[in-house]
């Protein structure tokens, strides 16, 4: 909500997580400060902070700009049709092209729909496509 707030959040979840793992400093680009500001965060503080401890763990800038601009896409881009829609088909439908993309790998096709590998399981089980 309050974007200007994200520099310094940034800065502090960093501060704690090299303290709390007792690693050397990381910097990010200016670029990965941008792409990270104009997410809209729907996970929103927890978030932000996971990923940053993410990125000090791994020092990697790719993993902690993963799915950034696929889910804020997915979730700007949707408009519910006024007829409204079939939930469960079109978790379905999700579950079936996430599983086609990734050429059946589930642990893949999971992480394409942004869900925990378990919870992937159970909708497969749900819908009878396991």
């Amino acid at each position: 909500e309050r974007r200007e707030d994200i520099p310094r959040l940034i800065q502090h979840f960093l501060q704690k997580s090299q303290q709390r793992y007792q690693l050397p400093a990381a910097e990010l680009s200016k670029a990965a400060l941008r792409q990270l500001m104009d997410y809209p965060w729907p996970g929103n503080v927890r978030e932000l902070a996971n990923r940053i401890e993410r990125f000090v763990l791994l020092a990697d800038e790719r993993e902690l700009l993963a799915d950034l601009n696929t889910a804020a896409t997915v979730s700007s881009g949707f408009v519910l049709p006024a007829e409204g829609l079939n939930w469960q088909q079109h978790e379905r439908d999700c579950l079936l092209q996430a599983l086609s993309r990734s050429n059946g790998n589930r642990a893949q096709a999971a992480k394409l729909l942004q869900l925990p590998y378990k919870a992937f399981l159970y909708r497969l089980e749900k819908y009878q496509l396991g």
